[in-house]
């Protein structure tokens, strides 16, 4: 009989595949941090730091640190500094060395993230030619890498001096940037999975959630953040559920997203912002079906809902 428990290990990322990754890693690092200027340094961020992935790891998430080397600036879209410009005073301009990177608007000299990232995608295209699926992809660059069997996001970011957060690209405009914090992102997910919260099951509920997303969800797939945030958006005030199985976890949070009324947007971890994952109404009436089913798997049983992800 199938049970969550034996589950679990099904859906684990092997020791093997945890190396593979630090080899695709080291691939791109020689492609983009030792060969474009603007570049220093790079890590491992997203689920795979986290520890929330599920096997096989077929992505992966890679951010570039892109040191500002001085005499930049931040310019706030608006009061709740959720998303800024980076510019260059006009004095600095000629001499500063992100010049080739620079957007001139209003008269002020703004560093482009799609410059930035346009710069990494000719990067990966030199040191892999004959690649097609490399694109830039919402805030980041995704390559194929078919030797690795494996979609590799690459993202540039900067820090602010004495804050937690970092900057990283919008999704939707060429000038700006936006607050990310992938440790706070990490802190946040270890909270609610520590002894006196979830007890280590709410890691596995994300990775069986992303199993069900993976094989299940067949009509438009979350993205892994979307799906994530939105499970830690629905349990992280749940003190009631923190003993609970992980059947009662499941079904809280396909009940919620099922009855999620702004299914399009949903808070990002650490509550900067929304993410977005546009539906049309069609759509979002397919995966509600999709959720009843599962909802209804889950009520039969360990056994039945189980037999179903893997059906």
């Amino acid at each position: 009989m199938a049970t969550i428990q034996s589950f679990l290990s099904e859906i684990a990322p092997s020791s093997d595949e945890i190396s593979q990754v630090k080899t695709s890693w080291g691939a791109i690092r020689d492609a983009i941090e030792w060969k474009l200027d603007c570049i220093t340094s790079s890590k491992l961020t997203g689920s795979y730091i986290r520890w929330t992935k599920i096997s096989p790891i077929d992505d992966l998430d890679i951010i570039f640190y892109m040191k500002w080397m001085g005499d930049t600036y931040l310019d706030w879209k608006n009061s709740d500094r959720k998303e800024c410009k980076i510019y260059i005073k006009s004095d600095k301009y000629e001499t500063h060395p992100l010049k080739n990177y620079v957007t001139i608007k209003d008269s002020k000299y703004y560093i482009s993230p799609n410059k930035v990232l346009n710069q990494i995608t000719a990067k990966i295209q030199e040191k892999y030619a004959t690649t097609p699926n490399i694109k830039r992809n919402w805030e980041c660059v995704t390559a194929y890498l078919s030797s690795y069997d494996l979609s590799i996001d690459c993202m540039p970011y900067s820090v602010v001096t004495d804050e937690n957060y970092i900057l990283i690209p919008t999704s939707w405009n060429d000038l700006y940037w936006k607050k990310s914090s992938p440790a706070i992102d990490e802190e946040k997910v270890n909270e609610l999975n520590d002894v006196n919260h979830f007890n280590g099951k709410f890691k596995w509920v994300i990775r069986i959630m992303k199993y069900w997303n993976k094989h299940k969800n067949t009509w438009v797939k979350f993205r892994s953040y979307v799906l994530e945030s939105w499970i830690y958006q629905i349990l992280k005030n749940k003190p009631s559920l923190y003993n609970s199985s992980y059947l009662e976890l499941l079904k809280e949070v396909i009940k919620s997203i099922h009855n999620e009324p702004y299914h399009n947007i949903t808070l990002d971890i650490p509550g900067y912002d929304y993410v977005l994952h546009p539906l049309s109404d069609d759509q979002w009436k397919k995966i509600q079906w999709i959720l009843e089913t599962s909802w209804n798997k889950l009520n039969l049983g360990e056994n039945n809902f189980i037999t179903y992800l893997k059906s």
